[in-house]
């Protein structure tokens, strides 16, 4: 692509709405949310205690009789009801559904920082073509034209281009500032998808 497209336009409610909906690390944590009510739904249910079954089949040497025994018995949760495991999962679940509050924060935090940095860059680039670069390109035509006539010497002439390039270069800089910001938008504020795993 090319640094000079017309840059997108960014509306703050509906990207924050966008990245709401389609984060990966908000479908992560939601997840968590989700495995944790799993969590105190099972440690609830191991609170009820299992029916036990025996059935044994055996033979009396004295009588010659051949025995058979069914013993059914059921455990009472007298002093063991499974409360610590379901507090646990409770306090699973609570702890994960504060970090999705610690999450939306975040990330409404971090989109802020990058919206701002996209207005910024989006507002210099404007400057930059409408006005900076137009009055640089200005300037150093007059410059080549006065020195042509002899009206400067060669050291103006020199200053006259080297500020016109280093506005350019500025412009340039801008630019890319724009499209990396237009990307971290883009691409729901997700970085670092090329470093080394740790």
């Amino acid at each position: 692509g090319t640094l000079e497209e017309d840059p997108k336009e960014w509306d703050w409610e509906s990207t924050y709405q966008r990245l709401l909906e389609a984060s990966p690390e908000l479908q992560v944590a939601n997840t968590r949310i989700r495995r944790a009510q799993a969590l105190i739904r099972r440690q609830e249910a191991q609170r009820i205690p299992n029916l036990l079954a025996q059935v044994g089949v055996a033979h009396d040497n004295a009588s010659g009789d051949e025995v058979a025994s069914v013993v059914l018995g059921i455990p009472l949760p007298l002093f063991n009801r499974n409360q610590g495991n379901i507090r646990a999962a409770c306090a699973e679940y609570s702890r994960s559904v504060q970090d999705v509050n610690r999450l939306k924060l975040g990330l409404r935090n971090r989109l802020a920082v990058v919206f701002r940095d996209y207005q910024q860059a989006d507002y210099q680039v404007e400057r930059y073509t409408k006005d900076i670069l137009l009055i640089a390109r200005e300037n150093l035509n007059l410059t080549e034209e006065g020195y042509k006539q002899g009206e400067f010497d060669f050291l103006r002439l020199l200053t006259a281009r080297r500020t016109y390039y280093e506005t350019s270069l500025r412009y340039v800089d801008s630019l890319i500032e724009l499209r990396q910001a237009e990307v971290l938008l883009s691409g729901l504020l997700l970085t670092g998808g090329l470093d080394n795993v740790r």
